[in-house]
């Protein structure tokens, strides 16, 4: 299945097998509108599933990567992100009803290809249903990858923040809350 733009360029194909269960995805998109596409979305399937979806750039460069794993039931079990390096970026897991469990990850801010920061922890539902991250452990790392902040988090049983305790390189406590 192939879908065209009134140009005649192709930006949408799809393949499926003999039984008629999806087994690729391709689709590019003008996210800034310039009539140009600058992104390419491909999504491969297996029993009616995506297990790895791909966003590259226009020069089919990847930009990043989800892995996914799923339950017997066919819930999401693990979502586990890669960045343009192929390296780890953070995962998500989820429960056999498809709610989110856990979390990790990693933040760039400086844009540079050096990991920042890293959090990982665990979800609740909150008093309006939605799902709020509720963070165990953060880690800032200077520009060598060594570890600068270590922050860690404990909670009451109802949920709420019992203490935050912040160390930096040496273990010298440089925040805390209780």
């Amino acid at each position: 299945y192939c879908v065209y733009d009134a140009k005649g360029t192709m930006f949408e194909q799809d393949t499926y097998d003999e039984q008629g269960e999806c087994l690729f995805c391709l689709y590019m998109s003008d996210w800034d509108e310039d009539g140009v596409y600058d992104h390419i979305y491909e999504d491969f399937y297996e029993n009616g599933q995506v297990v790895l979806s791909t966003l590259k750039d226009e020069e089919g460069n990847v930009e990043h990567r989800t892995e996914y794993e799923y339950l017997a039931n066919g819930e999401k079990k693990k979502e586990t992100r890669y960045d343009h390096l192929g390296r780890l970026k953070g995962w998500k897991t989820y429960d056999e009803n498809g709610d989110p469990l856990a979390y990790a990850d990693y933040s760039d801010w400086r844009g540079d290809d050096a990991f920042e920061s890293y959090e990982e922890g665990t979800y609740y539902l909150d008093e309006d249903g939605f799902h709020r991250q509720r963070p165990s452990l953060y880690l800032e790392f200077d520009e060598q990858g060594e570890v600068v902040i270590r922050g860690v988090y404990t909670y009451y049983d109802n949920g709420e923040l019992k203490e935050y305790c912040e160390t930096d390189a040496n273990g010298v406590i440089v925040d805390w809350e209780s």
